[in-house]
């Protein structure tokens, strides 16, 4: 009876482990530039890190992908150059499909810093995410690397079961 307890013991906290320990986060290293009025999905050219292969960057740098079934914490980040006209947007995609969005008005002659704050979702295996955006400035404009580096994360936070 008590080494069947140990073992539940040893399960459980093995469970926690590989929960607490299962993130990723992609940045890029250099500007990108996006075009007036067009949805672009963010191509990342780093990680920072990856605990259990979420992203394949060579293969493929836009997408993140849920190595398993549960609930993940997703967030991203980054900033617009300075431009005082249009609004910037960043969606965030599951499978292609909107599940997100964050929409700010220009700040005139300051770079606009877009983010999509920390949200929980619920993911099945091989489900991927990426992040979509869109400026409407007039003009095409770089997601700038300068003041903030564009960031696009995910953390694995426990199981529905």
């Amino acid at each position: 009876q008590r080494i069947k307890r140990l073992e539940r013991e040893v399960e459980r906290l093995q469970k926690w482990e590989r929960a607490a320990l299962s993130s990723a986060k992609l940045t890029r290293t250099s500007n990108m530039t996006i075009a007036d009025n067009t949805e672009t999905i963010v191509q990342w050219t780093d990680e920072s890190w990856d605990t259990d292969s979420y992203a394949n960057i060579v293969t493929d740098n836009t997408k993140l992908i849920a190595p398993r079934a549960g609930i993940y914490s997703v967030y991203a980040a980054m900033d617009f150059a300075a431009n005082a006209t249009g609004i910037r947007v960043i969606h965030l995609l599951v499978n292609g499909s909107l599940i997100s969005q964050a929409a700010f008005n220009n700040l005139g002659t300051s770079r606009t810093t877009v983010f999509l704050p920390t949200q929980e979702y619920k993911l099945n295996a091989n489900d991927y995410l990426q992040v979509r955006v869109l400026q409407g400035s007039g003009v095409s404009l770089d997601i700038d690397i300068d003041f903030n580096t564009p960031c696009f994360g995910i953390t694995y936070v426990g199981s529905l079961s």
